[in-house]
């Protein structure tokens, strides 16, 4: 069809033998395009915000389910276990452009991450304070989230046993390699920037 170079939105961990179906079918993936005759390029990105994203939306809708109508946010551990590199859409797609037409990205792959790293619960902290509220995060015994959240995935939410098992371990790449575009992480806006929280 014309296709002469392949840009592959791939995920930090991916793993044909990794830990979640997620990180496999990724894992998969890849090796799908690095073993075709065109030019590819992989990026693998932790968390992507921006407006109409899901992360924001995932925050205040796990709230809704777990503790409604009251204070309390009952999160998987406490939210302290896995830490997340956040990285706002507007900084990833310029980098996404540059990768198609840059002949020096071609057989690369690249882990990015935004200026901070935040805990779950630092981050669902932060989206509750930009709305001007105020929770008290309760850990949820990690037996019971194993159990909950593959109930809540069969009925359409979008947390389930992947998930969990991906609060086991961080979200963040091993190196940033945002410089490979002549950025660097403090130049990217922070998911606290973006909610406008001090």
């Amino acid at each position: 069809h014309g296709v002469d170079r392949f840009l592959q939105m791939s995920a930090l961990g991916a793993d044909p033998n990794g830990s979640t179906h997620y990180l496999r079918a990724k894992g998969k993936a890849e090796d799908v395009v690095t073993q075709s005759d065109l030019d590819w390029v992989i990026f693998r990105p932790s968390v992507v915000f921006g407006d109409g994203g899901e992360f924001v939306y995932f925050t205040k809708r796990l709230k809704e389910i777990f503790a409604p109508g009251v204070p309390l946010y009952p999160l998987p551990g406490g939210g302290t276990k896995a830490h997340f590199q956040l990285i706002w859409i507007d900084d990833l797609v310029p980098m996404l452009a540059e990768a198609l037409d840059a002949d020096e990205h071609v057989g690369q792959t690249y882990e990015v991450g935004g200026p901070e790293t935040l805990s779950l619960r630092e981050a669902t902290e932060l989206v509750f304070e930009a709305e001007g509220n105020s929770i008290s995060i309760i850990p949820l015994p990690m037996p019971l989230a194993k159990i909950g959240l593959p109930v809540l995935g069969s009925l359409g939410f979008p947390m389930g046993s992947d998930q969990y098992e991906g609060l086991d371990f961080d979200n963040t790449p091993t190196t940033n390699d945002v410089e490979a575009f002549d950025r660097t992480p403090a130049s990217l806006r922070s998911f606290r920037s973006y909610l406008d929280v001090a």
